[in-house]
């Protein structure tokens, strides 16, 4: 029927049950208690929230089906993973108040208050994790309000379980000749825990774009949403409308998240999943080249290595030498050909995403000394005769070729070590011998280094 309405008639759901005691809606379902000869206690009228005519009575699995006296009852949404409401209380006028449990498959008794309670509302307090409880207890005149607290698990027995209802908090007394009958919020308004809606979006662009918008699934009527990005506030939050929401477009690297929260009690839950955003700075790509000396002897291997900036992920190398195309795509490039004055330089094409200009871009140029390997050698001479009497000394002198600024030398006499490290080497005459030199140059490009001389054949007489 219309609300409000006198004159239209109103829709009948369902013929059965005909003892009908409480209507209520709960996670979007319609619920009845009823104690009739088929349907008694609480029970789930079709599927949602029906507007026709022909609808389908269902015990839930689990509750009674006889004996039970119920009239009013809260559904709460206690546990995450099951969906949709996992609790009820139950205002029953023989056993009190009545608890049960769903694990997604039957609900299951969670203990007792005793009594007579007949109105029942509440909620899941979020900031102490307790359910606060408000029953009308006895239906004759003069019965009370009491307040009662579960701060057990969802899945637990009733705080209490098997005391009795007056031994809660009392609120309030009707007095003679008055009776409670019932009680609601004032205002009524969701006192649930957000329901987990998924976040999606996202994108990866260049600076400058007009960025990616940020999209909720759902939402819901009393909750106010947050965009988080990397978990700091974005913006302001915005209020839920029962449909999927989309945040403005963001132009920051991130990850997006959003939290839900519940405008009259503060209780917030955060939004599956999350959005991915990724701003890349427009790049200018740049490349040097070193090497470990641009100064080499002729025929020497030479490594060169590139360091590039913004290059990417997998960057290209083209080496050239005096401008020709030399090596491999390869930060390195290694030459054991290069002449003097040789330029080596690479050109390096970037593969990053924003990429602004200069794209090959060209490295420092180093040129080369190539320095021609010299060959090393060493003659000697005596200064005399060879052929001696005993006793007469004779000076041998060395002449090296390309032994550089201050070579070494070291005299023989046969295999022995002789002399100092000197150009000359004077014999005392004592014994025959075969004498030679050998020279190790200081030159920084030779070859035959070190080098061994001609041999002279020294001869003593006695």
């Amino acid at each position: 029927m219309p609300f409000g309405s006198t004159t239209s008639a109103g829709t009948q759901l369902s013929t059965t049950p005909t003892n009908t005691r409480w209507v209520n809606i709960f996670d979007n379902q319609l619920y009845v208690s009823a104690s009739s000869s088929t349907f008694q206690y609480v029970l789930k009228v079709g599927n949602g929230i029906p507007t026709t005519s022909g609808q389908t009575i269902s015990n839930l699995p689990g509750l009674p089906t006889s004996g039970g006296n119920a009239y009013s009852y809260v559904f709460l949404d206690r546990d995450p993973s099951v969906p949709g409401v996992d609790v009820v209380y139950i205002a029953d006028q023989g056993l009190g108040l009545v608890k049960y449990s769903f694990n997604g498959t039957t609900w299951s008794s969670r203990g007792s208050l005793t009594g007579n309670a007949t109105s029942l509302t509440g909620f899941y307090n979020c900031t102490n994790n307790n359910v606060e409880l408000y029953a009308t207890v006895g239906s004759t005149v003069n019965n009370a309000i009491y307040k009662i607290t579960d701060n057990a698990a969802y899945n637990a027995n009733i705080t209490s379980s098997g005391s009795a209802l007056t031994t809660t908090t009392l609120l309030a007394s009707a007095g003679a000749n008055f009776v409670f009958r019932g009680m609601a919020f004032s205002p009524i308004s969701n006192t649930a825990v957000p329901t987990a809606y998924t976040v999606s979006g996202g994108g990866t662009e260049c600076t400058g774009g007009s960025g990616f918008n940020v999209s909720l699934s759902s939402s819901e009527t009393g909750m106010n949403y947050q965009l988080k990005n990397n978990g700091t506030d974005v913006g302001s939050p915005i209020a839920g409308t029962g449909a999927a929401l989309v945040f403005p477009a963001q132009t920051v690297t991130g990850s997006y998240t959003v939290v839900a929260t519940n405008a009259l009690t503060g209780c917030t839950t955060t939004m599956t999943g999350s959005a991915s955003i990724t701003i890349n700075p427009l790049v200018t790509p740049s490349v040097s080249i070193a090497t470990g000396s641009t100064t080499v002897c002729s025929g020497a291997s030479v490594i060169f290595t590139a360091t590039p900036t913004d290059g990417g992920a997998t960057p290209a190398y083209q080496w050239k030498v005096n401008g020709v195309n030399a090596g491999t795509n390869s930060a390195t490039f290694t030459s054991t050909t290069l002449v003097n004055s040789d330029v080596v330089t690479v050109e390096m094409t970037s593969n990053a995403p924003c990429i602004l200009g200069g794209n090959p871009a060209v490295s420092n140029s180093l040129t080369m000394t190539v320095n021609p390997s010299l060959p090393v050698s060493v003659t000697i001479a005596a200064g005399g005769s060879t052929t001696v009497c005993t006793g007469t000394p004779v000076t041998f002198t060395a002449t090296a070729v390309n032994g550089g600024t201050s070579p070494s030398y070291q005299w023989k006499k046969g295999a022995a070590n002789v002399g100092t490290n000197s150009s000359t080497y004077t014999d005392a005459g004592t014994t025959s011998g075969a004498i030679s030199c050998v020279v190790t140059s200081n030159e920084t490009c030779v070859t035959g280094n070190p080098a061994t001389s001609n041999i002279i054949t020294m001869t003593v007489q006695a």
